[in-house]
This record gives C-alpha cells, structure tokens and sequence, in this order.
C-alpha cells in the first residue's frame, strides 16, 4: 500500500486526497470584527481628591469595540462611544476630576475564552516622577462566539488617584 504523502503548513493542511483536514481559528482571530453594546454601559468617574477613592459619578455610554488580531492570543481593541448619555454626580471630588476621553486605545491577551485587557500607563515613583511606562491590566472578560461580557476599571496616581470603573460584568458587547 502506497503512503499518502501530508504537508503542515501553520492551519492548513494539505494532501493528495485533501481529507481529514480541519482549519480552525485562532483565538484571537475568533473575536475579530466589531462588537457593540445592546445597551448601554455605566462608567463611573472616581477620584481620591476628597482622600478616599470613591465613585464621584456616573454617566451612560453605548460603545463599540473594534478588535483587531495581531497573533494568535493578541489583539488590539479601540473602544468608541456611541452615545454618551447624561452624568449623573454621586459625590464631590473635591475638584480634583478624573476624564474619560474616548477612544480608548487598549491591548487584550487571550487565553481560551478569557480576554485580560491592559493599557500602557505611566508610572511614578514616591517622590512623584515618572519612571515609565508599564502594560497595566484594566479590564478582565469573558467571550464566547457572539457575546464579550466582563468589568473595566483604570486607576492613574501620579499626584492623586483618578480613574474609571463599570459595574462587575456590566460591560457588555456582542457581534
């Protein structure tokens, strides 16, 4: 019996007869494309201004996530805001204010469905000098084939802390 001859080439899979091959997706690819929220999501503005780090406001976003693949478990993900309904204030920030300016540039690595979203933040050291910048993670989610569901939150402290944060899991966008 003569032996069919296979070439493996990354995800293709090519023989003489071309069966049993199956091309699958990589993660990251798998969620490439554009996701947007069904509703819209709670960001809240914080501030340690007053001296503890609390939750100052809140205001309605309807967002869209254009994720793109740069390898098999990386991706690069612009948020956009669709809508940016009216802020709500919770508290004083004892005018010292935190800003929310979209789009938001971030990076996600993946691991089977999860998606670690991090951001590059400037660093300080004690005496409040920047050291540099550093991959910080603000947001943890999970995804299936159509639905990314999970929890965003920034935290900046280079003279106070500012920032943002949605609900546990009330970030949510599907495709």
């Amino acid at each position: 019996m003569r032996k069919i001859p296979t070439i493996l080439l990354g995800c293709v899979c090519l023989t003489t007869l071309y069966s049993g091959c199956k091309k699958t997706l990589s993660p990251a690819r798998n969620i490439s494309g554009t996701w947007t929220s069904p509703a819209a999501v709670t960001f809240y503005m914080m501030s340690a201004g007053c001296g503890s780090y609390v939750r100052y406001n809140s205001t309605p976003v309807t967002i869209t996530w254009t994720i793109t693949a740069i390898d098999d478990n990386n991706v690069d993900i612009v948020i956009s805001a669709n809508k940016i309904g009216t802020t709500t204030q919770l508290a004083s920030n004892c005018g010292q204010p935190a800003t929310l300016v979209f789009p938001l540039q971030l990076h996600g690595i993946i691991s089977s469905s999860n998606l670690q979203v991090t951001e590059q933040q400037m660093q300080y050291n004690n005496a409040g000098a920047a050291t540099g910048l550093a991959s910080v993670v603000v947001g943890n989610f999970n995804f299936t084939t159509n639905n990314i569901t999970g929890t965003l939150s920034e935290k900046d402290c280079p003279i106070y802390c500012a920032g943002y944060q949605t609900d546990t899991n009330a970030c949510i966008v599907t495709k």
